[in-house]
């Protein structure tokens, strides 16, 4: 049996308006590496804004990756949706009989926000 764990999944609004998704253990350690430039070649590009959406995922690392690639693969109105309506996602990956379960996070946004907002989490520059 694999093992089982929590992971999160979130989707940063970058300066540019695009949205990146990525999943992590730490979601707070990860938005602080996306904000240095150590995150992603993505986010090292495209500056992050702030955190727009979290979801904590009961399961293994395998279904966290899964769900993480089938939010990168919609188009830009779908993931406005799952934005606006999270439970939208929780019901797309909620089936009966699945070892594992997705639970919206709205504490985990509004913490990284206002560490952005008080000016602990500083974005890097990009050339």
């Amino acid at each position: 049996m694999k093992q089982q764990g929590v992971c999160y999944i979130y989707i940063i609004e970058c300066k540019d308006g695009r949205y990146y998704t990525g999943y992590s253990n730490d979601v707070i350690r990860r938005f602080k590496e996306h904000s240095t430039g150590k995150g992603a070649k993505f986010t090292l590009r495209n500056k992050p804004k702030r955190l727009i959406q979290c979801w904590k995922v009961f399961g293994t690392v395998g279904i966290a990756l899964k769900i993480e690639y089938y939010i990168k693969r919609l188009q830009r109105i779908k993931k406005q949706e799952i934005i606006e309506k999270p439970a939208k996602l929780k019901k797309n990956f909620n089936k009966a009989g699945k070892d594992y379960k997705i639970s919206i996070s709205p504490a985990v946004v509004k913490k990284v926000n206002l560490l952005i907002k008080k000016d602990e989490i500083k974005i890097h520059k990009v050339n």
